[in-house]
């Protein structure tokens, strides 16, 4: 990977960042000048650079141009710059519930249905995700209770129907009973404990009781209202999350 960085781009501030900052500078380069590059380094540091190069180049590769999202050509611009940012960032992956996240209808009415037979998601909330999954090219691991009503493969398509293109799509565990399950911040804990080594991940639920678990889990937790779902903060905090780390 050592070649990835040309030092006669930048001073000497950004030679001596981190490996990865540097890779991430050298990509954005390509979306703005260098000045932009060093002064977002100045004001926030190494951390706060790479956060911004990463949003930069994601930014830059529109959503339509993405290979296997849909029926269109990439561009080879946008194809490179997506495969080498994949190729180094970390997997991200998004811990996802969806009543009180994606579903907001009050409790005292009834859930419009899609044609497909699932429940329809806040428009705005089901946007907002969209944003965090191009944003960070994340997975979803479905944490719902509805996750044990489909497939995984039905799950993908359901999200795609609604707007939702997530790199895979996952459940917590095995479980096919809603009364085997225990409670939703055990789940995620156990979650953490057997898959959290080598992924970022972001936990987008309105459970309150995951406040109770250690702060390593807690520190990766958004938590939205149940019917307002996921708004424009939680969406922020949610891709700092995500690629701050």
């Amino acid at each position: 990977m050592a070649n990835h960085f040309d030092s006669r781009f930048y001073s000497g501030t950004i030679i001596n960042s981190a490996p990865n900052t540097r890779f991430a500078a050298r990509l954005a380069r390509r979306c703005c000048n260098e000045q932009q590059i060093i002064s977002q380094q100045q004001s926030g540091g190494d951390r706060s650079l790479r956060c911004f190069c990463y949003k930069l180049c994601f930014s830059f590769i529109n959503r339509a141009e993405w290979p296997g999202r849909r029926n269109t050509e990439a561009s080879p611009a946008a194809s490179r710059l997506r495969w080498a940012l994949l190729l180094r960032l970390p997997k991200m992956t998004v811990l996802l519930d969806i009543d009180g996240v994606l579903v907001t209808t009050p409790a005292w009415q009834a859930t419009e249905h899609l044609p497909d037979g699932f429940l329809k998601f806040n428009e705005k909330a089901a946007n907002n995700l969209a944003k965090i999954i191009d944003s960070t090219n994340a997975a979803v691991v479905l944490t719902t209770t509805h996750r044990i009503n489909y497939s995984v493969d039905k799950w993908r398509e359901l999200l795609e129907t609604r707007g939702i293109f997530p790199s895979s799509v996952a459940k917590l565990n095995d479980l096919t009973m809603l009364s085997d399950m225990g409670d939703r911040a055990r789940e995620i804990k156990e979650w953490v404990d057997k898959e959290n080594n080598d992924r970022n991940f972001v936990i987008i639920d309105d459970d309150l009781s995951i406040n109770g678990l250690p702060s390593s889990i807690t520190e990766k937790f958004v938590l939205t209202k149940p019917m307002i779902g996921l708004d424009e903060e939680a969406t922020l905090q949610a891709i700092k999350i995500l690629l701050d780390n």
